[in-house]
């Protein structure tokens, strides 16, 4: 074992180099486990039993499995179908047989058997799949099973119900022998998901829902009842499970009450501007949900005189022109009935600054109650500070989720014990102006462990508590009463309770005496506060008349004046235009109205706002902005302004002066800016420098003498003057990326994904840049597998992983320095492998290898791929060798760069165009490049992995399992690769192919020949059903309900998918009822019905309904049919807005051949798969800084003919792929 001191320091320096994690930790959501359980006991005796066991696989595809687990009660199995058992003892293993060896993602593999006990019969709880544990077992082991089948009665009502969620009670009567601890298991029939829940250990896996015993609730007498309840969330069906069952046994089903019907949508907004100024103002806004309990929401209101919002609190805000468009956070997203919606910002006006007449609540108006601003300005700009001293935000009104109904035990002690010791309390006021104040609490728990508290006191001055955060305040006269705000309700003894708020007082400010936590006085402390505050002057006013210069290209001078006589400084705040996040940039004396910002950077546009500031606070900002081009428009500019079109011509090619200058060439840069510097204008030398001087050098060379020799706009030139499109990035791992990577860094084979928290997908794709950072979870899950990997690694591959024999401080080093170039991808510095170094001399050299592998896995610079860049001349970032490599290998095989690419980068030859589609091209040719672009394509058609079709209602489409789902997903991607690989590349046949790509599992399902062998191959569909993406298995099935096709849905899928479209979401939000079922209708008629009577839906349903409704040839399954409830299937339409996105541009089409043939030949079609292309490779949606680049890219496409390869392969020498902007 490792020494203690070494354990000890073993994560200190995990995120060293240069990279900070600090403000990314914030929640998110686990993966599934890589299996999960069900063991059934169908039938028992006195002496026997028949159970089935079954095993859902959520990781990679298995080719050969075996089942283990420990019989708890020595049960032995007589008799064992679809398997082969061996038994040792207690312990079980199951392996499969010849026929079902290979199970897919998502498939399931189900065994039964026949057993003996001795009178007892619990369930096993440690099942696992090829040594992975499944979820779906309970530790510690679950009660005695029943001698009988039938032992248990089972109530599950749906309590509540609203748009997007319910509130369900499950009560169970055990009608067999006492209990010692449970086990309730069912399947979600409609994809419901618990949010959260009360009394019972809950884990879902996709569908299956195992709830366990609790300490307090374990033991349950016959005639006795479990109960337990939870939240969920649900799409529009919300049936109850067919049947649940207790430690594997199931229970009668008792008659279940019908979920209430939705209260109408109701709501009361209150819009107040609280504070205004000559060109600003404050606002806040309450809208109390008087409907059912909302999972979600979205305000709308428009301006009424063009006011714009300049910064905001407690909402996401998006302004287009006067509408206002604000969204919940992740904290605040729950709102139960009766609550309040708060929110706030400051903006801007012109003059006129009326109150919106109207605001809307998820598309329903809210009664308007509008307030004027107060005579009375407020102590700052920002009227409610809003500090958050813990990591998680508490909202400012009702965090409770909606509805939280209380846990209520039939059997424990109380759920919050009082504390068995002192507790110390801190009340210290921080800030106190002239009417209010902020304090800050901190109690101590020196008792036991509390699950929820009250902290109460008595205000000793009349003073009232205004906002608070991390705690959910009630005040009543001069006595406050605080409790959790949820997430901080546990506290353990030893921890402490923090929280803060705002108020208000009279003009006296004495602070409290003594807290009470629970009712128990607390030994109190406290600080701050004044029992009469000495009245301070008024703010100051906005500084006047503030102008920004550029001098240079290099230096923005900002000059301003006073506003009066009460400012003690200036603020100088800046931002990137149109970003988010305000940057100090300096603070002056209030006798210095003026500032020179040196720090920006060429190529970028700026805004800056100057505050007067003094005792009492800020001022409202004087704003100003300034630009500062790229140093060759710079230089371009220059190029006029000094004079030089006069003399040598506009083209440089000599002008009246016969002095052509576009004979210098990139080689003479220096030579050329030079000359500039000493000797230009000639009628004023040294008037040109710095900047000048080479930005006026590089547009000559670059520009002039480029055109001059015809190769002005091309290759190395294109885009030449616009900004890199990118800013510098870290771009974190996917999960799929995460397990590529250490299993070739290790010479593993491990199946990890299910086990990493899932990525946060925008446009569908799962590697979006500023979305995917390290959280706390993630951060915990990466140091679990660092441990298991880098001790599987030593154990497995000891040899590989040495470069060397002897085991000394010389192999040490040579270890570290080639381990560590392969983790980080680029050589580590000397402080680096010195600090890994030192690891070796705490331990055996043993665990200084698994030490040093362990660190390394946790390290940002392992866990996130670098492009930042170097900084070169004009102010931009240039990819180094290394980062380029790992952009080229993660683009093209999601994981580290092989020996070649390394090489490659050691030896500087990836930076010419020819020398990158060199080793894309190698890179592309190689096998494991299938699966990447197969990623791509799943998640641009799909809008998620191409392994995660959805389940279908069984009774509606029997044939519909796990194997045609797999096989589905397979289908997808083979076609892909068949097109773009082997047949003509083009883009047109991704839509007009007579073939399918399948094996005998899915040819049966489409009812066609069988392609013979073992594996997926084409066969020609020569009757049309089947033309090429838009006949997809994967793509009907993705698009259509679970009982159903749905027209809308495949409309929607046609316009963002494959034409990259986005239509907005409905005005009214929320979930939208689908037509009723109606025998004698076809669902065209239905749906037709549906849109036509709903006519405020009209603006975006005239483009979903036409294409829409030429996929109703195609079930929900993605089965063909000719008919439909003993009607002709009508799949004609008209395609609105194909290359213009307007209503009318109309085409005609007969069905969805028909169709297929306009979408292969429409060149917004074409383009958009190279644009959704670009999304996946740049990690990110592109924006107007995109434009050069991306059209540049979509021309080399256009001119390829649409090529599929040159799509693929074109990205890398687009402008851009090596360079980055500095983003500030």
């Amino acid at each position: 074992m490792m020494k203690e001191p070494m354990k000890m320091k073993k994560y200190l320096w995990l995120w060293a180099g240069g990279l900070c994690l600090g403000g990314l930790f914030w929640g998110a959501s686990w993966a599934a486990v890589s299996c999960s359980a069900d063991y059934v006991v169908e039938n028992q005796t006195a002496s026997g039993f028949k159970a089935t066991v079954r095993i859902v696989n959520h990781g990679d595809a298995v080719d050969g499995w075996t089942v283990t687990w420990t019989m708890p009660e020595g049960q032995k199995i007589t008799r064992l179908r679809n398997g082969k058992y061996v038994r040792k003892k207690g312990a079980v293993s199951v392996k499969n047989n010849a026929s079902n060896r290979k199970v897919a993602a998502g498939e399931v593999i189900e065994f039964g058997f026949q057993a003996s006990h001795k009178g007892s019969n619990r369930i096993p709880v440690d099942i696992a799949l090829n040594g992975t544990r499944c979820a779906g077992t309970v530790s510690p082991a679950v009660a005695t099973a029943a001698t009988a089948a039938e032992t248990c009665e089972a109530s599950y009502r749906v309590s509540e119900q609203w748009n997007s969620g319910f509130t369900a009670e499950v009560k169970i009567r055990n009608d067999g022998p006492a209990l010692a601890g449970w086990n309730v298991a069912w399947e979600m029939p409609d994809g419901q998901e618990i949010t959260n829940s009360w009394n019972g250990r809950f884990v879902q896996t996709g569908a299956h829902v195992d709830v366990g015993n609790l300490d307090w609730n374990k033991d349950i007498p016959p005639g006795s009842n479990i109960e337990f309840g939870f939240n969920g969330s649900h799409t529009g069906r919300n049936r109850t499970p067919a049947s649940l069952s207790v430690n594997g046994v199931k229970c009668t089903m008792a008659v279940i009450t019908p979920p209430p019907s939705p209260r109408p949508a109701s709501c009361e907004a209150t819009y107040q501007i609280s504070d205004q100024w000559n060109t600003g103002f404050t606002a806040n806004v309450r809208i109390r949900n008087d409907g059912d309990p909302l999972a979600g929401w979205t305000v709308v209101w428009d301006m009424p005189d063009g006011q714009r919002v300049t910064n905001s609190w407690n909402g996401r805000f998006a302004q287009s022109g006067s509408h206002v468009e604000v969204g919940h956070l992740d904290w605040n997203r729950d709102i139960a009935t009766g609550s309040n919606i708060e929110f706030g910002f400051n903006g801007s006006h012109a003059g006129a600054n009326r109150a919106p007449s109207s605001l809307s609540l998820n598309g329903v108006a809210c009664a308007l109650v509008t307030v004027a601003p107060s005579p009375t300005p407020a102590p700052t700009a920002t009227p409610s500070p809003i500090p958050t001293p813990t990591p998680s935000p508490a909202p400012p009104a009702s965090p409770s989720p909606a509805p939280t109904p209380t846990p209520a035990p039939t059997s424990s002690p109380s759920p919050t014990p009082v504390p068995t010791g002192p507790c110390q309390a801190d009340y210290q006021v921080t800030a106190q102006w002239n009417d209010g104040f902020t304090a800050n609490v901190k109690v101590r728990n020196n008792g036991t462990a509390l699950d929820g508290w009250t902290v109460a006191w008595t205000m000793p001055s009349g003073q009232t508590v205004t906002g608070m955060w991390n705690g959910q305040y009630v005040q009543t006269g001069p006595q406050v009463a605080v409790t959790p705000a949820g997430w901080n309700r546990q506290i353990a003894s030893g921890a402490s309770i923090e929280f803060g708020f705002n108020g208000s007082h009279s003009g006296t400010n004495a602070v409290s005496g003594v807290l009470t936590l629970n009712g128990a006085a607390c030994a109190t402390t406290t600080g701050g506060g004044t029992p009469t505050p000495t009245p301070v002057p008024v703010a100051p006013g906005t500084p006047a008349g503030l102008s920004a210069t550029v001098a240079d290209n290099a230096v923005v001078n900002l000059v301003w004046t006073a506003a009066d006589a009460y400012a003690q400084g200036f603020r100088i705040e800046r931002r990137t235009a149109g970003g988010v996040d305000w940057t100090l940039v300096a603070e002056t004396a209030a006798g210095a109205p003026s500032f020179g910002d040196g720090t920006v950077a060429m190529g970028n546009d700026y805004e800056y706002r100057v505050y007067a500031f003094n005792a009492v606070g800020n001022s409202p900002p004087a704003t100003a902005s300034a630009s500062l081009p790229t140093l060759l428009k710079y230089g371009e500019s220059q190029y006029q302004k000094q004079g030089c079109a006069s003399c040598h011509g506009k083209d440089g090619k000599g002008g009246f002066t016969n002095k052509p200058l576009v004979h210098f060439t990139a080689d003479q840069l220096a030579t050329l800016t030079e000359i500039i510097r000493v000797r230009m204008p000639p009628s004023k030398p040294a008037n040109c420098v710095s900047n000048c001087a080479a930005g006026t050098a590089k547009y000559i060379i670059e520009v002039l003498a480029a055109a001059a020799s015809g190769g002005g706009g091309g290759g190395g030139n294109a885009c030449a003057g616009s900004p890199p499109p990118g800013g510098r990035a870290l771009r974190l791992l996917t999960r799929q990326e995460y397990q590529n990577t250490v299993n070739d860094l290790l010479g593993l084979s491990e199946n990890l994904v299910h086990l990493l928290p899932e990525e946060n997908r925008v446009d569908g794709f799962d590697n979006n840049v500023a979305t995917n950072l390290v959280t706390s979870i993630r951060l915990e899950a990466f140091l679990t597998q660092a441990e298991a990997l880098a001790a599987k690694a030593v154990q497995q591959n000891w040899n590989a992983l040495l470069p060397c024999t002897q085991q000394d401080a010389a192999c040490a080093r040579r270890f570290v320095e080639a381990f560590g170039k392969r983790a980080y991808r680029r050589p580590l510095t000397t402080e680096e492998a010195d600090a890994y170094a030192a690891l070796f001399g705490q331990g055996s050299f043993r665990e200084g290898v698994e030490a040093t592998i362990t660190h390394m896995l946790v390290s940002p610079n392992f866990l996130y791929r670098s492009e930042l860049g170097e900084a070169q001349a004009d102010g931009t970032y240039k990819l180094t060798p290394y980062e380029t490599a790992s952009a080229l290998s993660y683009l093209f095989l999601g994981s580290l760069p092989d020996g070649e690419l390394v090489s490659a980068a050691d030896q500087n030859l990836l930076d010419t165009p020819d020398q990158r589609i060199a080793q894309a091209s190698r890179l592309l040719s190689l096998p494991r490049s299938r699966n990447r672009v197969g990623h791509f394509v799943g998640q641009w058609l799909l809008g998620t992995s191409p392994y995660t079709l959805p389940e279908k209602d069984q009774a509606v489409y029997p044939r519909y399992d796990a194997a045609v789902r797999s096989a589905m997903s397979e289908e997808l991607i083979g076609f892909f690769d068949l097109v773009a690989f082997e047949s003509t590349q083009s883009f047109p046949e991704l839509f007009t192919a007579n073939y399918v790509v399948v094996d005998d599992t899915l040819a049966d399902y489409y009812g066609l020949g069988r392609p013979g062998g073992s594996g997926f191959a084409p066969v020609t569909v020569s009757d049309g059903t089947r033309t090429g993406i838009l006949t997809l298995g994967a793509v009907l099935s993705r698009y259509a309900n679970s009982n159903e096709s749905h027209p809308f849905k495949r409309g929607g899928f046609l316009y963002k998918r494959l034409l990259c479209r986005d239509l907005p979401l409905p005005a009214n939000a929320g979930f939208i009822q689908a037509p009723q079922p109606d025998p004698n209708a076809t669902t065209r008629q239905r749906f037709e019905f549906h849109s036509k009577s709903n006519t405020s839906c009209y603006g975006c349903h005239q483009y979903l309904d036409g294409p829409g409704f030429g996929f109703e040839n195609y079930d929900g399954a993605s089965i063909f049919r000719a008919s439909e409830n003993g009607q002709a299937i009508d799949a004609s339409g008209v395609l609105r807005g194909l290359e213009t996105f307007t209503p009318t541009e109309e085409l005609s089409f007969t069905d969805l051949p028909d169709l297929s043939r306009k979408i292969a030949a429409s060149p917004t079609a074409a383009q958009c798969a190279a644009r959704q292309y670009y999304r996946f490779a740049t990690g990110r949606r592109e924006a107007s800084s995109d434009s050069c680049a991306l059209d540049s890219f979509l021309q080399t496409y256009s001119a390829n003919g649409h090529n599929l390869q040159t799509m693929l392969l074109g990205i890398v020498n687009a402008p851009g792929f090596t360079v980055r902007r500095a983003d500030q």
